[in-house]
Parts: structure tokens; sequence; C-alpha cells
């Protein structure tokens, strides 16, 4: 599974040397997806696709979060079903089962989450999203190159990326 990269840049100047710079290192542009307020111009950029400034990927993320949080508070009614109606094996079970939906929100909270909607304010000043896909390998190498060769580039965050570049 890739990982995605964000980064912001003041303008699009910048963002084509960044741009450059990492085709330069060997990263397909087809990697490379560059992010604008409505109307402005990416001349020379590759431009995000709409899939790709939706973010799909969290929006399934909330989903599965609400999902877990729904499931948590059934297991919970449950919980108290079992106790009310004097079933220790309901009980348990509600119980074991608000544990393992605790358990699992808990190790959610580490996975990479950054997404496209974060980043809207900053769009509308006029700044460039450069989202760049990579092997998770390569996170902690492109981050360096960028921050290194271009300083005025804020890193936005890391977030998973379901295979193809264009989700």
């Amino acid at each position: 599974m890739q990982r995605r990269l964000y980064f912001m840049l003041p303008d699009a100047g910048h963002a084509r040397r960044v741009v450059s710079d990492l085709e330069g290192s060997g990263l397909p542009r087809s990697s490379l997806h560059a992010m604008a307020r409505p109307g402005a111009d990416l001349g020379g950029l590759p431009a995000a696709t709409p899939v790709q400034q939706v973010d799909r990927l969290h929006g399934l993320e909330r989903l599965l979060w609400r999902g877990n949080l729904l499931f948590f508070f059934l297991m919970l009614a449950l919980f108290i079903a079992g106790l009310a109606d004097g079933s220790p094996w309901l009980a348990a079970l509600g119980a074991t089962a608000m544990a393992a939906s605790f358990i699992a929100g808990l190790l959610w909270t580490y996975v990479p989450d950054a997404a496209v909607h974060e980043f809207d304010d900053a769009l509308g000043h006029g700044e460039i999203l450069l989202m760049v896909d990579v092997a998770p390998r390569q996170v902690e190498e492109i981050e360096r190159r960028v921050h290194g060769r271009h300083p005025e580039a804020a890193v936005g965050g890391v977030s998973f990326l379901a295979g193809a570049s264009n989700f």
C-alpha cells in the first residue's frame, strides 16, 4: 500500500520547482498531483483529478469510524440488557465486543491520516497543494529531499493510499 505525502507551497512557481526536482530524482509524473483553488492556473503542473480532490479514502475512514462507534453503543445496550435480564453470557458477549471495538478504535488513531479538506483554507489563500504518491520506504527520503531543497514547502502530512494513484 502506498503513502500520499502532502506539501503546501506558496505559489505555482515554487510548486513547479518541487515537481521538477522530484521528477529529476526519478519519481514519475503520474505520482504527482497538484491542486489549487477553483479557477487558479496550474500551468505546467500535473493537476489532481476530481477523484483525488474529493479524497474518498478519508470518507471511507470516517464511515468505518462511525460504524465502530455505533457497534460499540449497540454492544453497550446488549451488555446492559444482559445485566438487566440476569443473563451473564449475554452481558459477557456485550462486554467482550465493546472491548474489541474500543481496542480497534485506539489502534485506528495510529493510522497516518491527512486529508485534502484540511488544506481548504490555505488553498483559498492561493497556495498550492502538491500530493506525492510513494512507497512507504520512500516517505522519509522524499520528505527530507523536499524540506531540504525547498524550505518554503510546508509538510502537510501523510496518509494511506489504496494502491492506484487515482484514489
